[in-house]
């Protein structure tokens, strides 16, 4: 059986809301807290890393989590080593999540968490903002792979392969404004868009329906040196 794994875990949020609840201006920070992660037992550290003389690890993951703490969707971003976070993907169920409250109300987030792994028994115990440079006692922790790239980097430009226009909402009267929204999401190394986050919307109801055409869209598999990765991208909707 693997040893135990020590786990510390490092949030950073995008600063950005999911569609459906758009960022009210001027938050009270008394009543704005972010996401956090609770781990309910423990994971383990992967025996062959161990007689390769590692002992420790980060795995970098963007976390989809809905206003009552439920965990929508994950995404690999980086790691040290592929077994971490093959670990980690297996047993998110050890994980519980506190949603993000914007004044005091609960709210859809998605983050991006770093977990930090060490071996219980083991001669470390990490720090998340040391974790990729440590070395203690010989132990040896390897460099993180990013596994997701800017659109600059791909083989070749996106290309969509399925597309669905939005549905335009029905409204009493017509908008004031031409109705617009910018949409940030992942698309993922089989060309699936995931994580869809708004940046600007000019109206809440545009940016629900932008957001449903968008999990509709298919796109060919982004490639960086022939290899599959994931892609950040932005797509504008105008209705």
């Amino acid at each position: 059986m693997s040893p135990g794994a020590l786990l510390r875990v490092q949030i950073t949020p995008f600063g950005l809301l999911l569609a459906g609840t758009l960022a009210a201006a001027a938050a009270d920070v008394w009543d704005d807290r972010p996401l956090r992660v609770v781990q309910k037992s423990d994971l383990h550290f992967p025996t062959i890393l161990v007689t390769e003389g590692i002992t420790a690890g980060k795995v970098r993951v963007v976390l989809e989590v809905d206003a009552a703490g439920r965990l929508m969707d994950a995404l690999v971003t980086g790691y040290t080593r592929v077994e971490l976070a093959e670990e980690l993907q297996r047993n998110l169920g050890i994980f519980s999540f506190t949603p993000a409250r914007q004044r005091g109300v609960p709210v859809p987030s998605r983050v991006e968490a770093t977990f930090s792994f060490a071996a219980k028994g083991g001669v470390i115990s990490m720090n998340p903002g040391n974790a990729a440079s440590a070395h203690v006692r010989g132990s040896k922790v390897d460099p993180m792979i990013l596994v997701v790239a800017e659109q600059f980097e791909l083989d070749r430009p996106l290309e969509v392969v399925h597309q669905v226009a939005p549905q335009v909402p029905r409204k009493t009267e017509p908008p004031a404004v031409e109705p617009r929204v910018h949409v940030q999401f992942y698309i993922d190394a089989e060309g699936r868009p995931r994580m869809p986050a708004v940046l600007r919307a000019t109206d809440e109801e545009y940016a629900k329906a932008a957001v449903a055409a968008l999990a509709e869209w298919r796109f060919a598999p982004p490639r960086r040196e022939g290899r599959p990765v994931h892609v950040r991208a932005v797509q504008e909707f105008v209705f």
